[in-house]
């Protein structure tokens, strides 16, 4: 309802009524819903951040207090519980992007200026400045070398898939 969080709220009152005409089924929906709350809260928020990241690079919107608000937390916070389990949000972007550039490096067919706007870098001379951080060379002779990817069978599930489907909850 474009409102910048989602949540029901009761009175102490209500909660204390009985219910008399409780429906079992949505008991069992209530409490699959809040064991998801509490399960996307147990993955850890470096991991949360990894899938937003990866979700947003193309977007104009992989920015710390974005993700920040994804999460329902302050910007400073989301800072200072990335660094609790070792981790920057500059870190956490870098090595998404890396892992990103290597797969789509690997799409001979891709266009460079593609893969740069995928990737969320405005000018193709950044994207190149990364590659040769990250690779040691420029991204058409990374290409060209074929970088080497762990292969992995079509369609089978990874852990970021199942992290993302906790957050899609």
């Amino acid at each position: 309802f474009q409102q910048s969080k989602n949540a029901l709220v009761y009175s102490p009152r209500m909660l204390d009524e009985s219910v008399d005409q409780a429906n079992p089924e949505m008991l069992r929906a209530v409490e699959a819903y809040v064991e998801s709350i509490i399960e996307r809260q147990s993955t850890s928020v470096s991991a949360q951040v990894r899938i937003l990241v990866s979700d947003l690079l193309p977007t104009e919107q992989c920015k710390v207090k974005y993700i920040a608000d994804k999460l329902n937390m302050h910007s400073r916070t989301l800072q200072r519980r990335l660094a609790g389990e070792g981790q920057t949000f500059d870190e956490i972007v870098d090595s998404t992007r890396r892992q990103r550039a290597q797969e789509l490096l690997a799409q001979v067919n891709l266009p460079m200026a593609h893969i740069t706007d995928l990737l969320g870098y405005a000018e193709q001379s950044t994207f190149n400045h990364a590659c040769q951080r990250w690779f040691g060379c420029a991204p058409k002779e990374a290409r060209h070398k074929g970088l080497k990817l762990p292969k992995q069978p079509a369609g089978a599930p990874t852990a970021v898939d199942g992290i993302r489907e906790q957050l899609d909850g």
